[in-house]
């Protein structure tokens, strides 16, 4: 009893964000432990074993690490100068490293595994370039948004249609309808999009522009958006936190995440509003002038009600949850509680007043209580199996989530517990603990109420530069303990963070595009050759609207968006 008056005394003391990271290492035991018992309740036990080696192995550890770190002073620095490297010398490397790269998914029929090796290199060369004393921040962006165009490039431009989970391919028509007809789609094409047009109408616009084909148009135009999002999260996180050394491997991390580059090559409406949603963050902390910045919110908030439907709410809700974080840490406003308010105006409005057809249709598919009377296990969970060679495969190829969880865990714990040092830190590993669940694989993922109706699979992307920063954060902290700790080991310690981000970045540029079998299983490949290309043209012109074809899943897709409706005959459409 008198062990736990002096705990309490001991918490009352200490301030909240403070208390969490005491309770983190062994609330990260116990839900391991609940969850193990769960999967085994349901006769889950071989997806039990795959969470335990993939996730609960490196939590513990982490949670060992914690333990023990809380006894330290302030690791979290920026003076994490390791080596001394000349800049000409790795830009000499990445840049023969680089054009082979490219040599080789010009001579080759796809990318092999080599190519990956080479990527691979080049970003380790990248992470020597941050921890060294040498500074050239601008050097290493340039480096990150190159490689970013490498990986998506290397994908879209290789295969005749890569398609990805085929949402590209009506994403393609409706394009091709604003580009033929010069107006926005009508309601009877597609209710969940004749609202939100702005996606269409770039990709029909550079089709215009550049007197390309809308495919083209949409890949080209795309990706060097995308990438260049780097440049925004390293301002975002050095801005708040002053750190430019995590920053830097913030942008690192994030460029090799599966996710992110998942939706590197499957640039859809989705991922252009998460580009709104980073480029908002970035107006949020740049502390520019405040008639500007006010301005251009405004105008980024219609950008992201226009571009797509669901991802408004999901970017209010995080949006809502990180301001709960920075009242809880007590650090400088940057997140106004007005800017909130006026978000949900605007989606309340436009959502009842303007597309009140979508509103009703998501009312009719959400409305249905037998959805809710009991939990649905998500088919690839269900059918997942426990035979050794399976567990064994599921361990090699998530030991880029592994190294996440150890790293990650080790960055949330430690800035908590030093929150009053570490600036604006505790504002982003609070609410990457808060949201960690809807990153890595846990019972809610496989509920299919969560991921497939409620599409919590895709808050991931949305929160991927968050928890890119929280892995940065763990890795230097881990460095800079045991340093201090054995002075003598530091090289030591280099080699083993090189090892692992390694492993982290092959394992995770290699899994994330099904166009290579290293890691992957014989899943069906995500692009049309131009065999198939050429028989889809031949249905178009020679087969009658109307008739009825039989095909795969992913041919069907083809075909599914060609429908008819108003203007169809006029303007001579398929």
């Amino acid at each position: 009893m008198e062990k736990i008056n002096t705990l309490y005394r001991q918490c009352l003391q200490n301030g909240f964000l403070k208390n969490i990271a005491y309770l983190l290492p062994f609330l990260i035991i116990i839900s391991i432990s609940l969850t193990l018992m769960w999967f085994f309740n349901i006769g889950k036990g071989g997806t039990s074993i795959k969470g335990l080696l993939m996730l609960g192995i490196p939590a513990i550890l982490s949670s060992l690490f914690l333990i023990g770190s809380y006894k330290c002073t302030d690791v979290l620095s920026d003076s994490l100068n390791i080596v001394n490297i000349r800049n000409k010398f790795t830009i000499l490397i990445i840049t023969l490293l680089y054009c082979l790269s490219i040599l080789i998914l010009l001579t080759n029929n796809g990318r092999p595994f080599y190519y990956f090796i080479l990527l691979s290199a080049i970003y380790l060369i990248i992470f020597i370039q941050i921890i060294s004393k040498k500074d050239a921040t601008s050097l290493i962006l340039i480096e990150i948004i190159l490689c970013m165009l490498n990986l998506i490039y290397g994908v879209v431009f290789k295969y005749p249609l890569y398609f990805g989970y085929t949402d590209t391919l009506g994403h393609l028509f409706m394009s091709k309808v604003i580009y033929v007809t010069g107006s926005i789609i009508p309601v009877d094409l597609a209710l969940s999009y004749a609202n939100y047009p702005l996606y269409h109408i770039l990709v029909a616009e550079g089709s215009y522009l550049m007197g390309i084909d809308i495919q083209n148009s949409l890949f080209l135009i795309m990706a060097p958006v995308f990438s260049i999002l780097v440049v925004f999260i390293y301002y975002i996180f050095y801005r708040t936190t002053g750190n430019s050394k995590v920053s830097l491997l913030t942008c690192m991390l994030f460029s090799v995440s599966s996710v992110v580059i998942i939706y590197g090559v499957y640039i859809i409406t989705r991922t252009m509003a998460f580009i709104g949603f980073i480029v908002i963050l970035y107006l949020i902390y740049a502390n520019l002038n405040k008639v500007k910045t006010r301005f251009l919110l405004l105008l980024l908030s219609f950008f992201l009600l226009l571009v797509h439907q669901v991802s408004f709410p999901q970017i209010l809700v995080l949006l809502c949850i990180l301001g709960v974080c920075q009242q809880i840490a007590k650090k400088k406003t940057y997140l106004r509680y007005e800017y909130l308010q006026y978000l949900s105006i605007i989606l309340i409005f436009y959502w009842f007043f303007i597309s009140i057809g979508f509103t009703n249709q998501l009312y009719e598919i959400y409305a249905h209580s037998e959805l809710y009377d009991s939990a649905i296990i998500r088919e690839s969970i269900s059918t997942t199996g426990s035979r050794p060679q399976e567990i064994w495969y599921t361990m090699i190829n998530s030991l880029d989530v592994s190294i996440f969880i150890f790293f990650s865990l080790i960055g949330i714990g430690y800035s908590l517990w030093n929150y009053k040092n570490n600036q604006y830190t505790s504002v982003f590993v609070l609410f990457s603990l808060i949201v960690l669940p809807l990153f890595i694989p846990n019972p809610i993922q496989s509920l299919w109420q969560t991921m497939t109706l409620f599409r919590f699979d895709r808050f991931m992307l949305l929160i991927s530069p968050f928890m890119a920063f929280s892995m940065s954060c763990g890795i230097f902290i881990f460095y800079k303990y045991y340093s201090q700790k054995h002075p003598q080991s530091k090289y030591a310690l280099v080699m083993l963070i090189i090892v692992l981000l390694s492993i982290f970045t092959f394992v995770s540029i290699t899994k994330s595009v099904r166009d290579s079998s290293i890691l992957s299983s014989q899943s069906p490949r995500e692009y049309f050759t131009k065999g198939e290309l050429n028989g889809f043209n031949y249905i178009f012109n020679f087969v009658q609207f109307g008739s009825q074809l039989h095909s795969d899943q992913y041919t069907a897709r083809v075909f599914n968006p060609y429908k008819l409706f108003n203007g169809s005959y006029r303007w001579n459409l398929p």
